[in-house]
């Protein structure tokens, strides 16, 4: 899949990239935040010792800055972005449309979901741009 930025990113991309020496996979830049997805083997180099590279780039971006291992394994790649214990992602087709729902324990739901809906929204992006989900529900 080819995926296209706004000038805005590439330059956020290319901060992370600079300070990190990790290169980004995908990303997604908010109001408030970017979130970006490198190899699942890069996370901690990307983070830091202590998260300190992680807070330079913060400080440089002026915005918190999260980032998340690739996986080619949607079950894996949504645990990687969802602060929750997950059961598992199921992935159907619906009349042509690719639904995922991701199948946690009640108590963990509000996790998935996040504060004001960030975090689903998160998920429900990149599964869109990585996978060509549609739709995606927590049950």
């Amino acid at each position: 899949m080819n995926i296209k930025f706004d000038t805005d990113t590439i330059r956020k991309i290319n901060v992370f990239e600079e300070i990190t020496g990790v290169e980004v996979q995908d990303c997604i830049v908010d109001e408030n935040s970017a979130h970006f997805v490198v190899p699942e083997e890069k996370v901690g180099m990307a983070v830091g010792k202590g998260g300190s590279t992680i807070q330079r780039v913060q400080e440089n971006l002026d915005m918190e800055v999260r980032v998340y291992g690739y996986s080619d394994d949607i079950e894996e790649f949504v645990d990687n972005i969802v602060p929750a214990d997950i059961n598992s992602v199921e992935v159907e087709d619906e009349n042509g449309e690719e639904k995922a729902v991701i199948h946690v324990n009640g108590d963990q739901r509000s996790r998935v979901v996040g504060r004001g809906g960030e975090t689903i929204d998160v998920v429900k992006r990149f599964l869109k741009k990585e996978f060509d989900v549609d739709e995606v529900h927590v049950e």
